[in-house]
């Protein structure tokens, strides 16, 4: 083990003194956590992003990781000469297109995350939204657009319930749930949802306050929370992506967002927080 200098001791002294309470009120509490898929662009942002995790999980702060897959999916369907086509920011999933995002959320993206957590010593496991019925959804309708055009964005699902005791089950066992927001219907029919709707609805199943995918923030019923958006936990920089994102997740909620996510369940877990690497500033629009 490398010694630390004097001034390296003092450092991390000054630094634990400072940590200390944080770690004493979020002990025991649960963290979702959200990164798009941009934040795997590479096997080091991935370690990076799960030295964190593993950080937060050793204090015993209990964490869930959401995550995306767009950028990844969109280069597949490149491959496999699949094309990706958009509506106001959000993807119309077909057939074809629903087995590109099929590969890469659960095949890809998630198993590499997985693999990373071993490497770094995290317990984690990888779970999407149809395993043991984590997440129930419903097809989406066609949807009239402003313009007065309809738009059918084909196997997109709109969430109905989480089951939280999938994931209480999972936390219990002091494991780390990765999990994919791909989830399916009362069918079987697989429907991609977007991961910011997800880690909302399972937020809200966590008690960690009432979702409000809209405004990407979280309200507690006593008083206000930060919401866990792991964009920023990953060091993502840039108010337009921020922005970008914002914008699509207003237009989901403005589709009627029906899910909030169990609200009522019992639980320990009564907090969610955002996490952000210091130095990075806070985005607007979230609790500070």
């Amino acid at each position: 083990m490398t010694r630390l200098t004097g001034n390296e001791r003092t450092i991390a002294v000054t630094a634990l003194k400072h940590a200390a309470p944080y770690i004493r009120m979020y002990k025991g509490k649960v963290f979702v956590l959200k990164a798009g898929g941009d934040a795997f662009d590479t096997t080091e942002a991935t370690r990076r992003l799960v030295e964190q995790i593993g950080i937060l999980h050793q204090v015993g702060i209990r964490v869930v990781l959401v995550h995306g897959g767009g950028p990844q999916s969109t280069a597949l369907a490149g491959k496999l000469d699949v094309q990706a086509h958009f509506v106001d920011g959000r993807r119309v999933t077909d057939g074809a297109a629903l087995d590109v995002m099929t590969m890469v959320l659960n095949g890809q993206i998630n198993t590499q995350i997985v693999a990373a957590c071993r490497a770094a010593g995290v317990p984690a496991v990888g779970v999407s939204g149809v395993d043991a019925g984590l997440i129930s959804a419903a097809r989406r309708p066609p949807v009239q657009r402003d313009d007065g055009q309809t738009v059918d964005y084909g196997f997109v699902g709109d969430i109905k319930s989480v089951d939280s005791n999938v994931l209480d089950n999972l936390l219990d066992d002091n494991l780390v749930p990765i999990v994919s927001p791909l989830s399916s219907d009362a069918g079987g029919t697989l429907l991609n949802i977007n991961a910011d709707t997800v880690a909302a609805a399972i937020a809200g199943s966590t008690r960690c306050g009432e979702a409000d995918p809209g405004h990407g923030r979280t309200r507690h019923p006593r008083e206000s929370r930060r919401s866990a958006l792991a964009d920023l936990l990953c060091g993502r920089s840039g108010a337009r992506a921020i922005a970008q994102r914002r914008q699509a997740q207003r237009r989901n909620a403005a589709q009627g967002h029906r899910n909030r996510a169990c609200a009522g369940r019992r639980r320990s877990a009564s907090a969610c927080h955002l996490v952000r690497p210091a130095g990075l500033p806070p985005a607007r629009g979230l609790h500070q």
